[in-house]
């Protein structure tokens, strides 16, 4: 308790203190008061976000506050960030996500994936993965964490009762959990909130949009790699060969407890199945509705489950007023405020005289400043939020991008991907963080095989920026 109220007392008087600082100093050749002013409220902001000296989300109200004060942006200017449309789209993906964990579809395609898997210790640790990073595409990773842990201990205590020895196959399977949901979340728009936050961001500030299945085009590949790569960590060490048939049968009487696929099982599985259809189509319909948009296709299918029935003949319904008690509403008031404060240093000119100041470094190779500035988020999300690391130095990175020769594109994606990657400590992410707390792993053993699938990510996430970036951003 101590601890963190020193924590606290620290965060808050180094942010007010940096914020005063720029009243106190004049600002700097060639950058406006103004813009100094903008300065100091950015500072204050990304202390608090990085210390979490009060939650995230309520730092992100402070330009609601300050820069009308300031007379930095109007309060109308300031707040329509916070109704940036991919802030709309990771709202109905929240609906649509607890559509499938109310109905509990996700358990019936968990116990499917699963039952599809070799019945020894690597083949559990594949499946899970796989299984894992499947469903954290659409659904929140802490919840698909928290799902899969008793579908995993289930399978489990079969090789520890019946292999003593294979007693480690318990912490790699956890772990394939855990990195399963956090790979699993780069590979769509709404499966992690940095890939929203960079794809507001561009809107934002430079008017460029991405695409539901655009950012697939470089969010499945890193998936996909990045699966291969955590299961050759993970196996090592694992039999190939002895399995055990009571995992087939456990995974068969888990899947016969469900029972029959329900109503309202049926009717999500449709609206999702047509909701994902019509992301991925979409720049093909729009030559025929020019106003449809990845929003409001998500919109859509949120509104469409408050109107369907949990069975035939019932008045509750899949979706009712308390579903928007559960929806991360902090995780929204958080793209808000990145996007103000972006918006700001765009309109102040901030973000050229950044550039400006990054100058020395146009002799660098970029792919120099790329390895640099990815691996310096990746280390820096083990121990923050990731979402408020992103909305911290997407603006950064996009000024340093100013003083290289090429595109923006690859130091920009290349901040959000790799505050997504983060396998190495237990506060990396909520998945780590759940895997963690079963006492099951250890914090070595979580670091020896979170410090490879790192510097591996590091490597995946320049390669893919350089390779697959000019064809999506």
């Amino acid at each position: 308790m101590v601890v963190g109220m020193n924590k606290h007392r620290t965060g808050v008087f180094l942010g007010v203190a940096f914020f005063v600082l720029t009243w106190i100093f004049p600002s700097p050749e060639g950058l406006g008061d103004t813009g100094w002013k903008v300065v100091g409220v950015a500072l204050l902001m990304a202390v608090f976000w990085l210390s979490e000296c009060i939650p995230i989300s309520a730092t992100a109200l402070i330009p609601l506050v300050l820069f009308p004060l300031l007379g930095v942006l109007s309060i109308r200017e300031t707040a329509a960030p916070y109704a940036n449309p991919l802030i709309f789209l990771f709202l109905g993906g929240f609906l649509i996500a607890h559509a499938i964990e109310k109905t509990g579809l996700h358990r019936r395609l968990a116990l499917l994936l699963l039952s599809r898997c070799h019945p020894t210790p690597r083949g559990i640790v594949l499946g899970l993965l796989i299984t894992s990073a499947t469903i954290s595409m659409w659904v929140s990773n802490t919840a698909t964490a928290l799902m899969m842990l008793p579908i995993a201990f289930s399978i489990l205590s079969l090789f520890v009762d019946e292999e003593p020895k294979n007693r480690h196959v318990s912490s790699r399977a956890l772990l394939a959990v855990a990195y399963g949901c956090t790979i699993g979340g780069v590979a769509t728009l709404i499966g992690t909130p940095p890939n929203a936050l960079l794809a507001a961001f561009l809107e934002e500030t430079r008017d460029y949009t991405i695409g539901f299945s655009q950012w697939m085009l470089i969010g499945i590949p890193i998936a996909a790699v990045g699966l291969v790569a955590a299961y050759f960590v993970l196996r090592s060490g694992l039999d190939r060969k002895k399995g055990t048939a009571g995992i087939e049968k456990r995974l068969q009487q888990a899947q016969r407890n469900l029972g029959p696929i329900s109503f309202s099982e049926k009717c999500v599985s449709i609206v999702f199945a047509v909701t994902a259809v019509a992301w991925m189509t979409r720049p093909i319909v729009e030559q025929w509705i020019p106003a449809i948009s990845d929003a409001g296709i998500a919109i859509a299918a949120g509104v469409v489950f408050f109107l369907i029935p949990m069975e035939k003949g019932s008045r509750g319904f899949i979706l009712e007023a308390d579903a928007f008690s559960k929806i991360p509403l902090g995780i929204l008031i958080l793209f808000g405020g990145g996007l103000s404060l972006a918006a700001a240093m765009k309109k102040t000119d901030l973000d050229d005289w950044m550039g400006v100041q990054f100058g020395a470094l146009s002799g660098v190779p970029e792919w120099m400043i790329l390895v640099l500035f990815c691996g310096f988020i990746l280390l820096l999300t083990e121990l923050t939020s990731n979402t408020a690391t992103t909305a911290t130095f997407l603006p950064v990175a996009a000024a340093l991008s100013l003083s290289l020769d090429s595109s923006e594109s690859a130091l920009l994606a290349g901040t959000a991907l790799a505050a997504s990657c983060a396998f190495m400590m237990p506060v990396g992410t909520p998945p780590n963080a759940v895997v963690y707390g079963t006492g099951q792993i250890g914090v070595r053993e979580m670091i020896r095989s979170g410090i490879r699938l790192n510097l591996l990510f590091l490597v995946l996430i320049v390669v893919a920026v350089k390779t697959l970036g000019p064809f999506v951003f």
